[in-house]
């Protein structure tokens, strides 16, 4: 292997540090843009500057390994700011908004936006004049008991492609009681939530007062693939996409944080919706489709642009990004990385404490808009940005890998690690590495306050601190000269990190260790396969590769993990992780 660090020698340390400051410092190129608005999340040096206009840092790679989806999205630019006036109660707690591509009062942008809680009633709202256009009374059956509205989206109404209509997808799916459900069977909040789907209304018809008939699809999470069979939820969207998951509808599940191991990414199909009339009750289990790459507690809003490209997710104070390529399912992009950038809304007005509502404004903006709960009744304010994509991707050598392979091939876990019994297949290196489990009295750490640190169970490795005794290691080797390729996936969870704090993971090749990707706490920067950025106080999960001829596989190979942090209260946890090979059939003596 080339390029391999010494990770545990202090003189190599230093010598390295000299290097990257090098490095850095030669990387730092301006950016050249047209408005010094722009505001972009960067990594210099240890140190955010939402001000600095340089580009993110590229440090070049010492060694190759997966490479995280590089995004052409840099930034966002704040745009001026819209109002929607107060109007009685309808807004006094906004939770949900979606931009509507119609057209009226002089091409003024439009929304369809609404506050938690029950209701039967829907508002188009003028972003130009801040005044309700038309609100637009739903018929919901009798003994249809919603609770909990929440979120909406607009979309195809069926799956073909040639089907000009649009539909509105309303969310009564909040479920706060069951967002404390740890297990299944769970009795906790309701046992069904509602989506609404009706025919988006024409601004531009004249409307009569009478109300409009709407499909229900009574939902549940009753599928032998869920962790729990009730769920809190509050972000939806629905694929645009054409082809054949153009119209599904997608949910992300939310729970309290010790029940943040149960967040799904759940699928109700457009084949379940897309011929029901108005008037109709129907009932359905969403599918489970995967978890979010990022661990969140509390994703509280969703939307996906018109062209299928982009996915964005709410969470607290943040946005998050999710670039997707032709080919790609929903599933995919979200149990993927997130772009480098990630929007932190500024909360510092009056009525701007908390955000929940987000929605993409044609193919390049983004509107969020503030609850107004602190203080009531307020006049609502909505904030325009607009997205800022790198013009043209750098021209770049591609990665050398190995030609491709005619005959079969198949994946074999070499290890998997759950830790919920303990080490497994791995061992401690020292005393600021240990097993952690929050339910078991052989616990070295089960006094812990970080209770929802495992991935998966209740159990995975603590390492803090620096230096070999903040790493663990396989216990035994293992014979992957059969492998033409190597993947270590594993999740993390952090806490207390400060900025420019690390961890690694190690590779053994039979002769020497070597880095194969660090972590650095920081939260946005260049995730280009081996840096990669994450902030503290919350959990994710990775994946890298490692390929011939970068990597030798020997018949003694190990892996390794270790701190980088400066202190014992610096806590990273490390969970489920499978050291899998990906293994080349026997090419067989064709005949004659």
């Amino acid at each position: 292997m080339t390029n391999s660090k010494c990770f545990f020698d202090t003189a190599c340390n230093l010598l390295l540090l000299v290097w990257l400051t090098i490095a850095v410092r030669a990387n730092d190129t301006p950016l050249s843009h047209s408005s010094a608005s722009l505001t972009f999340e960067k990594r210099n040096n240890g140190a955010h500057d939402s001000n600095d206009e340089t580009s993110p840092i590229t440090i070049p790679r010492r060694v190759s390994s997966t490479t995280k989806k590089t995004c052409a999205l840099l930034g966002a630019e704040r745009l001026a700011p819209y109002k929607i006036l107060r109007n009685g109660d309808y807004f006094r707690e906004v939770s949900y908004m979606s931009h509507t591509t119609q057209s009226v009062l002089n091409q003024d942008p439009i929304v369809w936006v609404g506050s938690d809680g029950r209701w039967t009633s829907i508002s188009a709202v003028s972003l130009a004049t801040g005044d309700i256009i038309r609100t637009y009374r739903l018929d919901i059956p009798s003994g249809v008991k919603g609770a909990d509205w929440e979120s909406i989206s607009l979309g195809p109404c069926s799956s073909d492609a040639n089907d000009p209509e649009t539909c509105l997808y309303i969310g009564d799916i909040g479920n706060n009681s069951a967002g404390d459900c740890l297990s299944r069977p769970c009795d906790r909040g309701r046992d069904f939530v509602i989506i609404y789907k009706l025919k988006e209304p024409q601004l531009d018809v004249p409307y009569n007062d009478e109300a409009l008939q709407v499909a229900t699809l009574e939902v549940n999470y009753k599928h032998k693939d869920m962790p729990v069979d009730r769920n809190n939820c509050e972000a939806l969207f629905v694929d645009w996409t054409a082809g054949s998951g153009r119209g599904d509808i997608y949910m992300v599940t939310k729970h309290g944080s010790d029940g943040i191991a149960n967040t799904r990414i759940v699928k109700l199909a457009v084949g379940d919706h897309e011929n029901l009339t108005g008037g109709s009750v129907t009932s359905h289990s969403v599918v489970p489709v995967g978890t979010p790459s990022l661990w969140k507690s509390g994703w509280s809003g969703a939307d996906m642009s018109l062209d299928g490209g982009l996915i964005l997710l709410r969470s607290g104070s943040y946005v998050y990004f999710f670039e997707r390529d032709e080919g790609e399912s929903v599933a995919q992009v979200l149990e993927g990385s997130p772009c480098s950038f990630e929007h932190e809304t500024d909360r510092s007005g009056n009525n701007d404490k908390q955000f929940e509502a987000v929605t993409m404004m044609g193919p390049k903006k983004f509107l969020e808009a503030s609850e107004c709960r602190d203080s009531g009744m307020c006049d609502v304010a909505v904030y325009a940005y607009e997205l800022v994509f790198e013009e043209s991707p750098p021209v770049t050598a591609p990665p050398v890998s190995p030609a491709p392979s005619t005959s079969n091939e198949e994946w074999v876990d070499i290890t998997v690690d759950d830790f919920e019994s303990g080490w497994g297949s791995f061992e401690s290196n020292g005393k600021d590495s240990f097993w952690c489990s929050y339910d078991s009295s052989n616990s070295d750490c089960r006094n812990d306050k970080y209770k929802d640190y495992a991935h998966s169970g209740v159990a995975a490795v603590r390492i803090q601190d620096t230096g070999m005794k903040s790493s663990f290691s396989h216990m035994n080797t293992h014979d992957v000269t059969s492998c033409h390729e190597l993947r270590i996936q594993f999740s993390f969870c952090a806490y207390e990190i400060e900025e420019n704090e690390e961890f690694y993971v190690d590779y053994y090749d039979g002769v020497q260790w070597g880095i194969v990707g660090t972590w650095v706490s920081g939260g946005a920067g260049s995730n280009d396969g081996f840096y990669h950025y994450f902030r503290t106080e919350q959990c994710y999960k990775e994946s890298v590769s490692l390929r011939p001829p970068e990597f030798v596989f020997p018949s003694n190979a190990m892996i390794r993990f270790g701190a980088g942090a400066s202190r014992n209260n610096d806590a990273i946890y490390i969970d489920d992780v499978v050291f899998s090979c990906r293994k080349k059939e026997s090419q067989t003596t064709k005949a004659e």
